[in-house]
């Protein structure tokens, strides 16, 4: 018949009569039964007659130098917190206890030079373990399970900002396993995003001679931490799936003092969220596949390129693609994807969904609330991605879709169709623009080459579908409609009443790449004041077009109005005043979808101008013209 003892410290009193003696511990200490606990940290123990090894409270107990009892484990290999006393109730201090369950499984290895031939595992069960200073764990020597258990951090000594405390640091010191292991349902809550704690921290200078500081996680998440996850050097080849950062200062951190660093940093179905910023990338090349980037605090005065606070991605160096990312959240009320200016990178979105309608009051929030910002050395490429709702109120704080030099690149992306700036221009700085037309391209006399796209009129009467001219001068049947061109500017209008004709200019032409929207306005000043009007439309057209240098006129074999607005101009008419047109150009979300996207059959995009509403010697004098598909 086996013996029995109600605890650890008892065990540790009894002496083995014969080596092979089994005993069978109730719990880990006695007051189990007092605290609404269930028994745990108990199991089977067999008597060894020898000095070696040490007492270590959990797997060995020792009652003098000359017997030990050993643990007899239920699996082979596998331990838990609770077999080193570790109570789980969120009140008693279980850091000491994890750690020494930790390092008995990390021992259990065995290798063969620098590669692991079989590890441990540390297997946590149902409970909150307190947890008032570090764990040190290992990548490459243990398995983690912490299903049903929460790793409560809330009382660790908080950090400053030139010295960060850190909940978990990860280290490799037993070279490489076949293939990462792993870590499952890791979940972690801290002292607060402003406490200087970082929840999970990868460092060279824990790890011995071979590198490559990365493991598996699966499920579980991050809660209240300084930075969720950092790393600095030999840290890649990381794998996160299903895991969620919530309410961090900076969700996910890169820096930018690392080396042997940053490869393969893979993050699938992962969720940012609640918290100052997603992800802060100084390095490395990362991949987010599948994520969520979910309400990002907003704080007022917060709209800077330099400042990572406040946006859901925000980019320093390396090279990152998103690839079917959600980005979701209010405003926009900061950038949402930032990217200062003289830090060189390459960043890719494909596909995925940017949805921002939440709300929040303009007059709340920073001056200048656009989406995005890429700054002089940035590369940035949008690809198929989907641009859902932004704030329907009108806000008047955004005034475009993108800020900053960088070089921008955007192919079949679907902007919304129900925001007051549908198809304003990409960028607010119009010298950088790819496809505008400014004043320097309006030279007067010859320099005819200067047309970058095909620019014509077309006749009074609106029954046919050629250019009279390539500029426009005047024929026989459009005397009294013309497009000139002079120093700086070209001039379009009629020196006639409209009569029954329809007078009707091309303004610029692009070649289509896909099915993406057409983003367009036209800057101008006019004496055109109350009562009068013109109609601006992106057209959609099959075209055979022959170039601006050579003098034959497109032929429209197809074509369909794509966006139609109306521009009522305003005030005296002998006030010169400066229009850009269509300015703000609402959307419906019952509109036809060849509004603002092209039809498969469509070659080219044209940008028409009708002034038949405007009064005759009322002209527009064009200075600038963008066009862009996106």
């Amino acid at each position: 018949m086996m013996n029995t003892c109600p605890d650890i410290a008892t065990l540790r009193s009894t002496v083995p009569t014969l080596a092979g003696e089994l005993i069978a511990v109730t719990a880990y200490d006695a007051n189990w039964s007092t605290s609404n606990r269930q028994p745990t940290g108990g199991g089977i123990f067999v008597a060894k007659a020898q000095s070696t090894p040490a007492d270590d409270g959990g797997m060995f107990i020792r009652p003098n130098t000359s017997w030990v009892w050993l643990r007899v484990l239920e699996v082979a290999g596998t331990v838990s917190p609770y077999m080193y006393g570790a109570k789980g109730d969120g009140i008693a201090d279980d850091t000491d206890a994890i750690q020494r369950a930790h390092d008995y499984a990390s021992s259990l290895i065995t290798a063969s030079g620098a590669r692991v031939l079989k590890n441990g595992n540390l297997i946590f069960g149902n409970g909150r373990f307190k947890c008032t200073s570090s764990l040190t764990f290992d990548t490459k020597t243990v398995d983690y399970d912490f299903s049903g258990a929460l790793l409560d951090f809330t009382a660790i000594a908080h950090g400053s900002a030139d010295l960060h405390n850190t909940a978990i640091k990860w280290q490799n010191r037993a070279g490489y396993a076949q293939g990462n292991l792993s870590a499952k349902n890791l979940r972690m809550l801290g002292p607060g995003a402003d406490s200087f704690v970082d929840g999970m921290t990868f460092s060279e200078s824990l790890s011995d001679s071979y590198p490559r500081n990365s493991i598996t996680f699966t499920g579980g998440g991050i809660e209240s931490f300084a930075y969720g996850l950092t790393g600095t050097k030999n840290f890649y080849f990381l794998r996160m799936y299903g895991f969620t950062f919530n309410h961090c200062d900076i969700c996910y951190y890169f820096p930018n003092n690392t080396s042997d660093s940053g490869e393969e940093m893979n993050f699938h179905s992962c969720v940012f969220g609640q918290s100052n910023c997603g992800v802060n990338l100084q390095g490395g090349y990362s991949y987010f596949f599948n994520c969520s980037f979910d309400y990002i605090y907003g704080k007022n005065g917060l709209q800077t390129s330099t400042d990572s606070r406040g946006k859901y991605i925000h980019i320093e160096g390396g090279q990152h693609i998103f690839r079917d990312c959600h980005l979701e959240g209010y405003g926009p009320q900061n950038y949402i994807v930032n990217v200062p200016d003289n830090k060189s990178c390459k960043v890719n979105f494909v596909g995925g969904l940017f949805t921002f309608k939440a709300g929040g009051s303009p007059s709340t929030y920073p001056t200048t609330c656009n989406p995005f910002y890429f700054g002089n050395l940035a590369r940035v490429v949008f690809e198929k991605v989907n641009i859902g709702q932004m704030q329907q109120v009108g806000d008047a704080n955004v005034s475009g879709w993108i800020d900053g030099s960088g070089s921008v690149s955007l192919h079949d992306t679907q902007l919304p169709i129900a925001w007051p700036y549908l198809l304003t221009q990409v960028r607010t700085d119009a010298a950088v623009q790819d496809n505008w037309f400014d004043g320097s391209t309006y030279t007067s006399g010859t320099g005819n080459d200067k047309w970058t796209e095909e620019v014509w009129v077309l006749p009074p009467g609106g029954i046919n579908n050629v250019r009279k001219s390539r500029y426009g001068w005047g024929t026989v049947n459009s005397t009294n409609f013309s497009m000139i061109r002079q120093a700086g500017l070209v001039s379009l209008g009629r020196n006639a009443a409209a009569g029954d004709g329809v007078y009707q200019a091309v303004l610029g032409t692009i070649a289509l790449k896909g099915y993406g929207s057409v983003i367009h306005n036209f800057r101008a000043g006019t004496y055109a004041g109350d009562g009068q009007s013109c109609q601006v439309k992106i057209v959609w057209a099959k075209l055979l077009e022959y170039g601006p240098a050579q003098d034959i006129e497109p032929t429209i074999l197809m074509q369909a109005t794509g966006h139609s607005y109306v521009y009522n101009f305003s005030g005296s008419e002998s006030e010169f005043k400066t229009v850009v047109i269509p300015g703000q150009m609402q959307g419906s979300a019952t509109q036809s979808p060849m509004i603002d996207r092209a039809p498969d059959w469509a070659t080219h995009a044209f940008l028409l101008v009708d002034t038949t509403k405007m009064k005759s010697n009322f002209d527009l004098r064009i200075t600038d013209v963008y066009m862009r598909q996106v």
